[in-house]
């Protein structure tokens, strides 16, 4: 990848400009609170893991507190480990290399919420909402979906056991064993004209590298097939490069 390294040059200090002049703004009494906050914090991660029953994972309580801080102000302020960035960038690049599932725990079991087309997951019969209880022979009941995700990501070409539970109503389960590979995340996930009129529907997933090239092709298509009117479903959709939302 070809960098410009005056532009580098220039959201560097850009960066420190900005990042400087914040904490100018702040007073000295917020400050000497911030610190005092911050300390405190300290202080009880130390006090757990001297004292707690059971070994901790500091990273993963940390990290589990900062989501609760920034979902506590409002619902688009969200913490990323690096883990999940790194996941969410592959995302946004429109590629990626796994299985092809987003997970999510509810009620302390993970459940498949989404299931990329033409991945690996999508190729084996794994549907949304089939409820994940073993990674490699280990129970998921408890894990967050970090956790989970960590277990489940791998090079292409190597295999992942899951083992599923789909009907609520049964105690059967099922052993999916699933190659990693690599698959395309596709932004533009339905894209079709309403029977008998001329008003067509896309919706947008999510803003990644291709999203105007995608959403481009898509309006072609509903254009020829006799499209005037047209809804942007745009609901759930987390964002992503802004470049993209532009075009």
């Amino acid at each position: 990848m070809k960098i410009n390294i005056s532009r580098l040059i220039f959201f560097i200090l850009t960066y420190f400009f900005i990042r400087n002049s914040a904490y100018t703004q702040i007073d000295s009494a917020a400050l000497n609170q911030i610190n005092f906050e911050a300390n405190k914090y300290k202080y009880i991660l130390e006090t757990i893991y001297q004292n707690y029953i059971d070994s901790i994972n500091i990273k993963d309580v940390s990290d589990n507190a900062f989501k609760k801080l920034l979902n506590s102000l409002d619902p688009q302020s969200v913490y990323y480990s690096k883990e999940e960035y790194d996941m969410l960038q592959s995302q946004n690049e429109g590629e990626a290399e796994g299985i092809g599932v987003d997970i999510v725990p509810l009620h302390d079991t993970l459940t498949i919420i989404y299931i990329a087309k033409n991945s690996p997951a999508d190729s084996v019969g794994l549907k949304p909402g089939d409820k994940v209880l073993f990674i490699n022979g280990k129970s998921a009941i408890g894990m967050t979906a970090s956790e989970a995700n960590d277990l489940i990501k791998g090079e292409a070409g190597t295999q992942v056991s899951l083992i599923i539970k789909r009907d609520p109503n049964s105690s059967v389960l099922n052993e999916y064993k699933i190659v990693r590979g690599e698959y395309n995340i596709p932004s533009v996930s339905a894209a079709f004209l309403f029977n008998n009129t001329d008003i067509a529907y896309i919706l947008i997933n999510r803003f990644s590298q291709k999203s105007d090239s995608e959403f481009a092709y898509a309006l072609r298509t509903l254009k020829r097939e006799g499209m005037r009117r047209l809804i942007i479903d745009l609901r759930g959709n987390p964002g992503g490069f802004l470049d993209q939302v532009l075009e």
